[in-house]
């Protein structure tokens, strides 16, 4: 083990000694760059590069010269993903600039610069995240997480709580999406400790209630909901603050099994949410206030809302809006016994919250999947995809929604189901098969469709079996559209339409568009 330190030690020594030289080659502006480049966790582009480390008397064009520099003297690596040139530095590297900027006195002033370039990135993101954009804006926001969370990290600990404030006011979205529930409530928590304005204290205590409400923590969120009304009073009525107040006392109460009291909290916030401007919120209220209804058992009032709430969120471009709104009708569909229904909104469901990087979200769907197949007898594919959901459940961390997503009783009843009918071990193997998944993979197999020898109980609403969603791509498919513009049509992703088609032509026994819209013609199907 001595041993072993030792050469540790000995090569630490030489890298450093390494470093050493490389820094003390450089130009005084490249030195510079290079310690302030060192801020940026993960990597970075040329305008954030322009952004933070314009240096002496250079101007910011100036710094590709000198980021090309140190690229050739392989401090700065250069990666090219195919959309756009992206640098960062190997981490020892990197941690070696951290402790010249350290010793240059630049690194408060450095700090507040990378701060405020991704504090801007945040709050540009915010509203992008709610609309027809939101796919890349997670993408972007994925890709800078890292130095968003250094960006957080360096404003707490300089107390600069007004920062890190609007920095977690605008990426709960992406927090929630990502399942960082525990991380964004910590540091929402660190946040609320510090000095702010009452519209800033709201909006962060906004973030810190969803994210405790995404740890299924009731008790906290019913102690930020007392926050809300406080502090609406102290700003003379804000209808964002009482709106969310309102959320969060209905969504408890339907935790707790009261729907009564769920549906007039959510009902009272509906109007506060349009008037505080929050359409995507007034969306997804419109599905939890169907859920609601559906728990107390008027289930074509819940069916209504649920409509509602997916067409306004197909007006705005939301995503998640539709999905959530898809998973309720889904279930519906599954409880009512019609599978094709089902089945094809989990899987819109699904594919809508895998491109969100919506992993909780999928993993329900999964469940919704497994159920559609055990009603299809297909026992062996239903155990292994409960199996998938649970473990990317777990993998998550995040139990939000379990306690009033509707069905609940329904999947435990279908395990119980499939557990005796396959025998304890078989279940357990195809359990553990499905575990073994990635999510990619999980959510794959859960889109390669049922059995081709469907059980005889299922309806099908079209001719030759078709889905309500088939039918759909194939009355835009008849009337010439290309698979892009059905997408747009049907908010879903050009990959969704392509695999649509393919069932569609499996079903109807062709291989060409052209066969497909004459069958489309003669079975009136528009």
């Amino acid at each position: 083990m001595r041993g072993t330190a030792r050469t540790g030690h000995a090569r630490h020594r030489t890298l450093r000694a390494t470093l050493d030289w490389s820094y003390e080659m450089l130009g005084e502006l490249e030195r510079r760059l290079f310690r302030r480049l060192s801020l940026f966790a993960g990597g970075f582009e040329l305008e954030a590069a322009e952004a933070v480390g314009a240096v002496g008397d250079s101007e910011p064009e100036a710094i590709l010269d000198l980021l090309s520099e140190l690229v050739d003297k392989s401090l700065v690596v250069a990666e090219d993903d195919g959309d756009v040139l992206r640098y960062r530095m190997l981490e020892p590297v990197r941690q070696y600039g951290l402790e010249r900027l350290e010793e240059s006195g630049e690194a408060d002033a450095a700090k507040d610069r990378h701060a405020a370039l991704f504090v801007a990135l945040a709050e540009r993101a915010h509203p992008e995240l709610r609309g027809p954009t939101q796919v890349g804006w997670m993408l972007r926001l994925g890709q800078e997480n890292d130095n968003l969370r250094a960006a957080m990290s360096w404003a707490l600990s300089s107390g600069d709580h007004i920062t890190a404030a609007r920095l977690g006011s605008a990426l709960w979205p992406f927090w929630w999406y990502r399942g960082q529930h525990r991380e964004g409530r910590a540091l929402m928590e660190a946040v609320l400790e510090g000095e702010l304005r009452t519209p800033l204290r709201i909006r962060a205590t906004v973030a810190a209630a969803i994210m405790a409400y995404g740890q299924a923590d009731n008790e906290g969120v019913m102690e930020y909901m007392a926050t809300f009304f406080e502090l609406s009073d102290r700003a003379g009525g804000d209808a964002y603050a009482e709106a969310y107040a309102r959320t969060g006392l209905g969504l408890v109460a339907m935790n707790r099994g009261d729907f009564e009291e769920a549906k007039t909290r959510l009902e009272e916030a509906l109007p506060l949410f349009l008037e505080s401007g929050e359409v995507w919120t007034a969306s997804q209220a419109h599905t939890w206030i169907g859920t609601a209804l559906l728990l107390r058992g008027d289930g074509a009032g819940a069916m209504a809302k649920f409509e509602e709430g997916m067409a306004l969120a197909r007006e705005i471009g939301d995503r998640t809006g539709v999905y959530n709104a898809l998973y309720a009708l889904a279930s519906m569909a599954l409880a009512n016994g019609d599978y094709p229904r089902a089945q094809d909104r989990f899987e819109e469901a699904m594919v809508l919250s895998e491109e969100m990087g919506d992993r909780a979200n999928a993993a329900y769907c999964l469940e919704g999947l497994a159920a559609v197949a055990a009603s299809l007898e297909d026992l062996e594919r239903s155990a292994r995809l409960f199996g998938a959901a649970e473990q990317l459940l777990e993998t998550i961390g995040v139990p939000v929604w379990t306690s009033y997503k509707p069905d609940r009783t329904l999947y435990e009843h279908t395990i119980e189901t499939l557990r005796s009918r396959l025998g304890p071990e078989a279940f357990e193997a195809a359990g553990k098969r499905g575990r073994a998944m990635s999510p990619e993979l999980a959510i794959e197999y859960a889109l390669a469709g049922a059995p081709d020898d469907p059980s005889p109980r299922i309806i099908a609403p079209y001719p030759a079996g078709l889905s309500v969603r088939e039918a759909e791509v194939l009355a835009l498919a008849a009337r010439g559209l290309t698979n892009a513009r059905i997408g747009e049509e049907l908010f879903i992703s050009p990959r969704t339409v392509n695999r649509h088609m393919g069932s569609v032509y499996k079903k109807l026994g062709v291989n060409s568009r052209a066969a497909a819209a004459r069958f489309a013609a003669e079975h009136d199907i528009a």
